[in-house]
């Protein structure tokens, strides 16, 4: 580093801070920012230091241009003014300057670099004997063994002056300088372009107390008198530290005890206030007494400091060992024994929270008496009614008096209300015994107001729309979006129903692979997977029930259901508290069936069920987290009239014509709601 790179770095000290803009500076050239109460100062110094520039009147360059153009001097007689201004003649000891690193390109974006500086504070320290940086440590009360512990040297700093040498760290890859003369301006300097550390950092994370002081000689001060310190370097290193900490909790309690002044007390405020957020253990101690800090108590009374670090450590100690002690209570509160009290309460809660029934027998048996709180989802191949039997459900439950949220991504609010009144339709025209052809259908439904009905459909429609609307309807909420609901807008929409309420719904989500994607960029698989741990999550959170469909994969289409069925089955296979199947009943392989046997009668099956109105299923119970697995029952499935119904085993399907041709039996259309 050459005489006139160092003198450039005292570009600040030509220039004048704006008073109201913090970083900017008033231009000598053009007058930014003194025009009056609304000027604006438009220069500002680069990130390198040595260079500025003005937004105002597009001047800029480094410390000789802003010489040569503020006092209209040419380059060469602004350099000599600058050199008699700033490089005085030295004294009898060496210049500090550590060798220039190896010259490379570098763009000025480029982070600046660690240098090595152990060669140089290797030479100032053999320099301290008998010198004058010698006696002015010996003034400050320092002894020689501290001299050699922490490897002070002297020297002179960039303006010449003699100074004492403090390397940061035992690397040597930082040092700062410090004047011999308590009247100089400034006293403090450190080395261009090379990032600062704090004077010894590694002290943070020292199993022991740490105390926080301003600057390097109060810590060395600390530390010569039995104690642990780290120096910000002046109140300029507040951030530094509470980025390090930010990255890495201390090992110790920090002892806050900086400079007793103004300036010195609102940086301590500031660390204080940093360190509670980030919930860091700390005291703030004033072990200075009436001095202004540290060393200015170690030069008057070194004994006094010594017992305050040490009343300073014990008091850390002490606060530590309430922390620990602290922790360890509340981190064996959250033992099954310590919190068997809550167990008892979750367990009278559920006794006063009982499952909430489906409407079909088979399944309720088999799910311990209906839906409880978890996450449920159930997969079939396409035409086999999914929605039109979750739907039900959803009905079911609604007309029992229990709030139902239904969030369907396929079709509007109103097809499924139609689908729900065409299914209603049916069961008023099984209750009258009446001809089946007096129901209505999804499509007759939606458009009622503008076709002819016959007599019995007149009075059918009416009343299935009373029923509807008195009963299912009360308790039935319907959010309809094609593909553009989100697991966040479910969440939402559930949190605001029971604020709103004070209620908790049963949830129903159709279906989960057409959910808007968290991330766009993501794919099939990784958004399924979010979505079904923030079902599982929101069910958690609220326990409550949510039922979800799923799509199948294609290559399971033509075997018996299993889990691998299940399309990006990863989470929901492994999210899931119950994983429902439905399939055709008849499907499952036979013991002994040859493929070809297997084949034939699989084929007459599906036949079946696309030509007859009414189909067979059967339900199968594939995961239970909490109860029965392998569990299956039948039902029966009007596609039609979208009607569901337990089948009981041995029940032989009745003519479509006259649902209830034997008076004596219990129709297998038995209704579990009134509606």
């Amino acid at each position: 580093m050459t005489d006139l790179e160092e003198i450039k770095l005292h570009l600040k000290d030509e220039l004048k801070p704006s008073p109201k803009e913090r970083g900017k500076y008033l231009c000598p050239l053009c007058g930014s920012g003194t025009h009056g109460a609304g000027s604006t100062a438009a220069l500002s110094i680069k990130p390198d230091g040595i260079h500025w520039k003005c937004f105002s009147c597009d001047a800029g360059g480094d410390i000789v241009d802003l010489v040569s153009a503020r006092d209209g001097v040419s380059a060469s007689e602004a350099t000599k003014k600058l050199i008699a201004k700033y490089a005085p003649g030295g004294g009898a000891a060496a210049h500090v300057r550590a060798a220039a690193p190896p010259k490379q390109e570098k763009t000025q974006e480029d982070p600046p670099q660690r240098r090595d500086f152990s060669a140089l504070i290797t030479s100032c320290h053999s320099a301290l004997k008998g010198s004058p940086g010698e006696a002015y440590l010996l003034r400050r009360g320092f002894t020689e063994q501290t001299m050699d512990r922490f490897n002070l040297g002297y020297g002179t700093d960039l303006l010449r002056r003699p100074c004492i040498v403090i390397p940061h760290d035992k690397a040597g890859t930082y040092y700062a300088t410090r004047t011999v003369d308590d009247n100089a301006d400034p006293k403090h300097m450190k080395p261009a372009k090379v990032p600062a550390i704090l004077f010894n950092a590694a002290a943070l994370w020292q199993d022991s107390p740490c105390f926080m002081v301003e600057s390097q000689l109060c810590a060395i001060s600390i530390m010569q008198e039995g104690g642990s310190a780290v120096a910000l370097g002046g109140t300029s290193g507040k951030d530094q530290l509470i980025t390090l900490l930010g990255k890495k909790a201390p090992s110790g309690v920090l002892i806050l005890s900086l400079d007793n002044d103004d300036p010195g007390q609102k940086v301590q405020a500031e660390i204080a206030e940093a360190l509670a957020e980030r919930s860091i253990p700390y005291i703030e101690m004033n072990i200075a007494g009436t001095c202004k800090d540290p060393n200015e108590l170690l030069q008057k009374d070194a004994a006094a400091l010594r017992q305050n670090v040490s009343a300073a450590v014990a008091v850390a100690n002490a606060t530590r060992e309430t922390i620990k002690q602290n922790d360890l209570e509340e981190y064996e509160s959250r033992t099954t024994a310590a919190s068997f009290a809550d167990f008892e309460k979750y367990l009278t809660a559920n006794a006063n929270r009982p499952p909430v029934p489906t409407g079909f027998t088979s399944l309720d048996r088999i799910l311990n008496g209906g839906l409880s709180a978890g996450l449920y989802v159930m997969g079939a191949i396409s035409s086999l009614g999914k929605t039109s039997w979750m739907l039900n459900i959803a009905d079911n439950i609604a007309a029992s008096g229990r709030d139902v949220l239904y969030f369907s991504l396929e079709m509007s609010r109103y097809e499924l209300i139609a689908k729900s009144i065409s299914r209603l339709s049916f069961v008023i025209v099984s209750e009258r015994k009446s001809d089946v052809g007096e129901a209505c259908t999804t499509f007759e439904v939606l458009n009622s107001r503008n076709r002819s009905f016959s007599t019995g459909q007149s009075s059918v429609l009416p009343d299935a729309m009373r029923r509807y609307r008195e009963t299912i309807g009360k308790h039935m909420w319907i959010f309809s979006g094609i593909s553009s609901i989100s697991t966040d807008e479910i969440t939402q929409k559930v949190e605001e129903h029971i604020r709103i309420t004070g209620r908790t719904p049963v949830v129903f989500v159709d279906y989960l692979q057409i959910l808007a994607p968290e991330d766009a960029r993501s794919t099939d698989k990784q958004n399924t997977d979010r979505a079904v741990v923030k079902l599982k999550t929101m069910s958690a959170a609220h326990d409550i029930p949510v039922f979800c469909i799923s799509s199948l994969n294609r290559s399971n289409y033509s075997e018996p259901i299993n889990m691998a069925a299940f399309k990006e089955s990863g989470a929901i296979e492994y999210g899931s508290d119950v994983l429902i199947g439905i399939q055709l009943y008849g499907i499952e392989r036979k013991k002994g069936e040859k493929d070809n046997d297997r084949a034939v009668r699989l084929a007459e099956i599906i036949k079946k069920a696309e030509e007859d109105p009414q189909i067979e299923l059967e339900v199968k119970i594939l995961k239970n987290r909490n109860g029965q697995r392998g569990g299956s029952g039948k039902l029966i499935f009007d596609k039609k009239y979208n009607w569901f119904d337990d089948m009981p085993d041995g029940f032989t399907r009745v003519s479509i014509d006259n649902p209830f041709d034997d008076e004596e039996e219990e129709p297998a259309q038995k209704k579990r709601f009134s509606f």
